[in-house]
């Protein structure tokens, strides 16, 4: 049975529209992707998970992600944190989403699971898992701006959301923040560090 031209112009609209919308879903959770490896949301534990599905292991894995032995290494072990070039090609390589790697489910205990009677005497059961990356690994990667005095990075999780740079206490009213450190300055009211307020609104930006 052969379709009307009526008929196969309305199937091309619907698949076109498809088409796009899908491209707008890709391109929402790609956005949403980036905004979490920029605030340091992704667990190492789970790039070590999607790693060890797939058998990946060795310098091959460094370079199809576009780097050098022995940064995988580092980023299952939490002290360095991969670029946002480096994250894209780990999730192609690995097959997962980048979502995937943002998680925030923490991983069941090992004490908790059956693995555990499978030990065999005298067998050591395997590492802690890594849940999150080092502040100053992540601060190196995403480019975060830094206080110029003691250059540790200011960084936000939410808009309303501002870090203080010198004892890393989360503020939730970051704008009261930024304005209670005199002329140009912002002040944290936990430890009374004092910063550029620029730095501050700059860091939130990110």
């Amino acid at each position: 049975m052969r379709l009307t031209e009526q008929e196969a112009a309305t199937i091309d609209f619907r698949n076109a529209c498809r088409a796009v919308e899908a491209a707008a879903f890709a391109e929402r959770d790609k956005q949403q992707a980036r905004d979490g490896w920029k605030a340091g949301r992704v667990r190492p534990y789970l790039i070590t998970y999607a790693l060890d599905r797939h058998g990946l292991y060795g310098p091959e894995v460094d370079e199809a992600c576009g780097t050098a032995e022995p940064a995988v290494d580092e980023w299952e072990a939490g002290v360095r944190y991969p670029t946002w070039p480096q994250f894209k090609a780990l999730a192609a390589l690995t097959m997962y989403p980048l979502g995937h790697f943002l998680r925030d489910a923490d991983p069941i205990p090992f004490e908790a699971m059956s693995l555990r009677f499978h030990l065999k005497p005298g067998e050591k059961p395997p590492p802690e898992p890594v849940l999150c990356f080092e502040p100053e690994a992540i601060w190196v990667a995403t480019g975060t701006f830094r206080c110029p005095w003691c250059h540790r990075g200011v960084r936000t999780v939410m808009p309303e959301c501002l870090f203080c740079p010198h004892c890393g206490a989360a503020q939730m009213d970051g704008e009261s923040v930024r304005t209670m450190g005199g002329a140009g300055f912002a002040q944290c009211p936990d430890c009374g560090g004092r910063w550029p307020v620029e730095v501050a609104t700059e860091g939130a930006k990110q």
